[in-house]
């Protein structure tokens, strides 16, 4: 599996009013590489010493803490939309789409927090919450009339969040199906990991009554084996909560995100759906979740190449291919998890839980 960015004494240093940052080449996409800047030390306190993962609008990077020396993740932002026009497009458009991406990681927070006064394991546990410059935002830019400027809001430059956690041992399971297990794990094993994952999503979905007249629900959107981490004795942790679908009294406020061949069909048109997804798609993301680990199959390499722009990026799973690559006694399980309709899923995760268990007693 390649790595997200280039090791450690690979990454540019500079200086800076008198601080030291890392510039890093990080892959966001295969053919699209950004340069991520962040400070040496992080608000005086967090050494960064490497990148675990990126994903969605996130990077997460390995730390230490320079006085206890515990190790420790960071959560941060890997890039800002900044494109501009031309010299015209008010700049406030810009300093809007920069808040909106930090209110991601702010409600990230908020869900970790949440999960973790819930007793939830399976989770990173959360640290602190704190703020450092962002030096890329002063970097020169053109805009796509290529006339020249610069981004000079300071109150911007200085409050870049960052999320600090405590480190999850282990794999990613993504790397570990492809170091390991490249044909699929056993039925067994597999079933003893997505049920832990199972049991995190559950409690998600649980209503948040934030204040009296302020509920939450969410729906995490997108799982998949990058976004898991599985230790030596097989505890599963479940990673990265800013893909979540975010509904506040019934409006839908943060769409989320998704990932190609893991995600429901019905993700794809999610931004602009005023009722948002349901818990079923989440039932899907399990099930295809659980289809790579027993199969060895990574589903994004089965979903159409010549599909239409606005198509969904699903894959239409069918009984052929569930017993080409499933045990026999798991396929209709699976046809459920994974039917194209939402109406013909598992309506809950605790749905969903019961039927695995009267599976694995057969």
């Amino acid at each position: 599996m390649k790595r997200p960015a280039p090791q450690p004494e690979h990454w540019n240093s500079f200086e800076e009013n008198e601080r030291q940052f890392y510039r890093i080449p990080v892959t966001i996409q295969e053919d699209q590489e950004v340069s991520y800047t962040i400070a040496q030390v992080l608000a005086e306190q967090f050494e960064v010493q490497d990148v675990l993962a990126r994903g969605g609008g996130g990077i997460i990077l390995k730390a230490i803490d320079k006085y206890s020396k515990a190790n420790l993740f960071i959560k941060g932002i890997v890039k800002y939309d900044l494109e501009r026009e031309n010299l015209e497009e008010p700049v406030e458009e810009i300093v809007e789409s920069i808040r909106r991406s930090r209110h991601h990681l702010q409600t990230e927070r908020r869900i970790l927090v949440q999960l973790n006064n819930e007793g939830c394991r399976a989770v990173p546990k959360i640290i602190n919450y704190v703020y450092d410059v962002n030096h890329s935002l002063t970097d020169k830019r053109k805009t796509l009339d290529q006339q020249e400027w610069s981004f000079d809001d300071q109150d911007i430059y200085r409050s870049e969040p960052y999320l600090i956690m405590n480190p999850v041992p282990g794999m990613a399971l993504d790397r570990l199906l492809d170091e390991y297990f490249p044909d699929g794990m056993k039925w067994n094993i597999a079933v003893q990991i997505i049920d832990q994952i199972a049991e995190v999503i559950d409690i998600l979905h649980r209503p948040i009554q934030l204040e009296e007249e302020i509920q939450w629900n969410l729906i995490y959107q997108d799982l998949k084996p990058g976004n898991i981490i599985v230790d030596e004795y097989g505890h599963a942790t479940l990673l990265d909560f800013g893909g979540c679908q975010l509904i506040v009294n019934e409006t839908v406020v943060l769409a989320g995100s998704h990932s190609p061949g893991y995600c429901a069909p019905e993700c794809s048109g999610n931004s602009g759906n005023s009722h948002g997804i349901t818990a079923s798609a989440d039932c899907f993301g399990l099930g295809t979740t659980l289809f790579h680990m027993v199969s060895g199959v990574n589903p994004q390499t089965l979903v159409p190449a010549n599909r239409a722009k606005d198509d969904p990026k699903s894959v239409r799973f069918n009984v052929d291919l569930l017993k080409l690559h499933c045990p026999s006694k798991v396929v209709p399980f699976m046809l459920k998890c994974l039917s194209w309709d939402a109406k013909d899923r598992f309506q809950t995760i605790h749905e969903l839980r019961e039927n695995l268990r009267m599976i694995e007693n057969k």
